[in-house]
């Protein structure tokens, strides 16, 4: 398996942003063909970089396709990418436990638990951050109506 592998995941995520964006066109009524292009995505680039990347490095690829996920989806303000950043970071923590623990050296099983440790953690503070600016307008909603 080689770099051209990767490009089977750009391509589903090139094809399920093609479909959203030319739902009213196509006359789709349902979005089942785009959930499977991102699924396929969704498989394609964690397994593509596992055979790809040094095996100490796997998990740091994993988190890298993850904040890539993370930033479509803030900059087209989807929710699905959000979806497939999730599942991957929940992949690569899965990894990490079962297969992380007992094939890499204790150096690189340090390093990978702190850059996961920090990604969890800004993760959950971004949507602490995202909850309690939705809240505040209910807030005062709730206040104007008292």
């Amino acid at each position: 398996m080689n770099a051209g592998s990767l490009s089977f995941g750009v391509v589903a995520l090139i094809s399920a942003r093609i479909l959203n964006w030319k739902k009213s066109r196509l006359k789709l009524k349902t979005d089942l063909m785009r959930n499977s292009y991102l699924g396929a995505a969704f498989v394609m680039f964690p397994y593509s970089l596992y055979h790809i990347v040094a095996e100490k490095y796997v998990i740091i690829s994993w988190l890298a396709v993850s904040l890539i996920y993370y930033i479509l989806s803030r900059l087209l303000n989807n929710t699905k990418y959000r979806w497939l950043a999730l599942f991957t970071l929940l992949l690569t923590v899965g990894y990490i436990l079962i297969i992380g623990i007992v094939k890499l050296e204790p150096a690189y099983r340090i390093l990978s638990f702190i850059v996961l440790g920090v990604v969890l953690l800004t993760t959950s503070l971004m949507y602490s951050r995202i909850k309690s600016r939705g809240a505040a307008p209910s807030q005062k909603q709730q206040e104007l109506n008292e």
